[in-house]
């Protein structure tokens, strides 16, 4: 490169030397011409002096022409023919404008027209309300003006202090409403305002969404991405396009508050379809968690709620969290086991299966001496419900749990039953398993099978079970039922027995009637316009009654029946997986069937309604 840049400049040189060698001549002439200015008639100051006088001459002539035009009417068709040529102009400057404008740029630019013509009819309708508003305070004022007092000569006599104090009213609800405007729409303090000294913290925060689309371009080369902050949500304006976007479906985002509370309550807000300029509001969020931290927690995360919030409510949604004791410090519900013994280890996975076949979804209560299975469905709609109890000291070598407060020391969990009895099928001979209530942007059941290995190091497989807290309002619907007083009851047969007859009776009908009496006989009964089939059992044998003077006053032979869906039994039966001691069925006559299964450290029960 240096070599090639001296050769030029040399060449360059002797070129140089050559023309002024040659040209010696020459050069002399143009010092003469230079030196004698009259050659070319005019100075180069003449000029100067000339393009200014011109130029001022225009200017003056496009002043009196500007002020004559002002002065003078221009005939109307020469008026309509000028603003034919500015608009014509305008329709072809835009249209030169929109083939160079590049498509993102133009849909952009679409959009933002659509937003500004909805506010702006916003705003005109705003306006012919607030013009309403002033007709109607007027119409009252002239009202309560003509509300007077008559002398006996007709001559009208008004009564200032009446006058006075109905003034004094409107002025007051006039400046209450103004007021209520101004106020904030959920009447509470808002500690998570980004202007009250709330923040967003980037280390806990999902990461923006990156759009192309949103990028700054100069000449086809974007130098910008214009993308909403996250701390967008923490400021009261709540505009089409002025929203945080994260990718994927779920984010998440770490709030430093302006003060240190109990929260009892979080606020969300969104835009309506209304004013969406696409029509829609598909991006609004849906399913949402709360969560707090505190020191005293030693950074640990405290569920308080789980909201969903509603599209097509309105905009702005308060919810209530589960009470301030679940926001205090050090009321954070916790709950730890461990299974050992290869036998509860496996006696536990059956239960788990069993509760799978018989609820899809289930709720699990932990209390500090037991674990319960509940499903809970309305018998007078037809649902079935469930109580499964297990003590935990049969299973767990070590249980340790903490519930929402010394006075209620209990936790409420609604988990799918297959996600638990799919994660447990894994524990097959296993070394160890543990189970942990565990925060993972969402709350979960954390199961850790320990596996046998053939080295020294165990294998460690866990699974994430997402689970949803349930709130103390909701715990009075999911106490033990209480078991009405049966007409019947009576021991069951063997359950594999009655499983086989079910099935073939479901070929036939879907309706199945039960049959029992004191005398130790059951029966199995379907009927349709063509056949009729029953089975029977007998000397199954019945538990013995509270008191022999209830058992002398009943009829032995009298039958208590029950009509219920077959295919409810079915599933009752066929999810069978753990063989109880003691299996009872009570009827009450023509309102719900009872099954009571007891073992040495489980029990079941199983409510079946009958048919209307």
């Amino acid at each position: 490169m240096s070599g090639k840049t001296k050769a030029r400049r040399a060449a360059m040189f002797f070129r140089r030397c050559s023309e002024d060698a040659s040209g010696s001549a020459s050069g002399n002439a143009l010092l003469s011409e230079d030196e004698n200015p009259g050659a070319n008639g005019v100075t180069r100051s003449w000029k100067i002096i000339l393009s200014t006088m011109l130029t001022l001459t225009f200017l003056l002539v496009g002043l009196l022409t500007h002020q004559w035009l002002k002065e003078t009417d221009v005939p109307q068709k020469s008026r309509q023919l000028y603003s034919i040529i500015a608009e014509y102009g305008s329709r072809l400057y835009k249209y030169q404008a929109r083939h160079r404008m590049p498509k993102e740029q133009l849909e952009l630019l679409t959009k933002e027209s659509q937003t500004l013509e909805n506010n702006f009819h916003q705003i005109l309708f705003l306006i012919e309300q607030i013009d309403v508003l002033k007709a109607l305070l007027r119409d009252m004022k002239d009202g309560m003006d003509n509300n007077h007092n008559w002398n006996t000569h007709g001559d009208p006599v008004k009564d200032p202090d009446h006058t006075e104090v109905l003034d004094e009213e409107m002025s007051n609800l006039v400046n209450y409403v103004l007021k209520k405007l101004r106020e904030d729409q959920v009447q509470m303090a808002d500690y998570a305002l980004k202007s009250a000294g709330a923040s967003i913290i980037e280390a806990g925060t999902s990461e923006s969404y990156k759009n192309d689309k949103a990028k700054l371009y100069w000449h086809g080369i974007g130098f910008l991405n214009h993308e909403m902050p996250p701390d967008i949500i923490l400021q009261p304006d709540v505009y089409p396009g002025k929203c945080w976007a994260f990718p994927g479906s779920q984010g998440h985002t770490l709030i430093k508050l302006a003060t240190k509370i109990i929260p009892t309550a979080v606020t969300m807000e969104h835009i309506s379809e209304k004013v969406s300029p696409s029509g829609n509001t598909s991006s609004a969020p849906k399913e949402f968690s709360v969560y707090g931290i505190t020191k005293k927690c030693e950074g640990e995360e405290i569920f308080l709620g789980q909201f969903i919030y509603n599209k097509t409510g309105t905009t702005i949604q308060t919810f209530e969290l589960q009470g301030p004791a679940a926001a205090a410090p050090g009321a954070a519900m916790k709950f730890r086991a461990k299974i050992v013994d290869g036998a509860c280890l496996n006696h536990f996975t059956r239960i788990s299966n069993m509760i799978a076949k018989l609820a899809k979804t289930c709720t699990l209560r932990i209390s500090p001496d037991k674990l319960n299975f509940i499903l809970c469905d309305k018998l007078a709609n037809g649902g079935v419900s469930m109580w499964c109890e297990l003590e935990q000291e049969n299973f767990f070598t070590e249980f340790q749990m903490e519930g929402v407060s010394a006075e209620n020391n209990e936790i409420y969990l609604e988990l799918t039953s297959e996600n638990l009895s799919r994660a447990l099928k894994t524990a097959q001979n296993a070394r160890a398993l543990k189970i942990k209530l565990t925060n993972k942007h969402f709350p979960c059941l954390t199961v850790s099978v320990e596996l046998l290995s053939m080295s020294s190091s165990s294998r460690i497989v866990t699974h994430d079970i997402p689970i949803k807290v349930i709130p103390r309002k909701l715990w009075k619907d999911l106490q033990e039922p209480v078991v009405p007083d049966a007409d019947v009851s009576i021991y069951l047969p063997v359950l594999k027995t009655m499983k086989s007859v079910v099935e073939k009776m479901k070929n036939i009908s879907n309706h199945l009637v039960i049959e029992a009496n004191l005398d130790g006989e059951l029966n199995l009964k379907i009927e349709t316009e063509l056949v009729c089939v029953t089975t029977h059992f007998k000397d199954l044998g019945n538990p013995p009654l509270a008191s022999e003077s209830t058992h002398e006053d009943r009829n032995v032979e009298h039958v208590a029946e029950v009509h219920i869906d077959i295919r409810k039994l079915l599933q009752f039966l066929a999810g069978q997986q753990v063989n109880p001691t003691k299996a009872l069925c009570n009827i009450v006559n023509n309102k719900m069937v009872h099954f009571d299964l007891l073992h040495e450290d489980v029990s079941l029960q199983y409510f079946i309604p009958a048919l209307s």
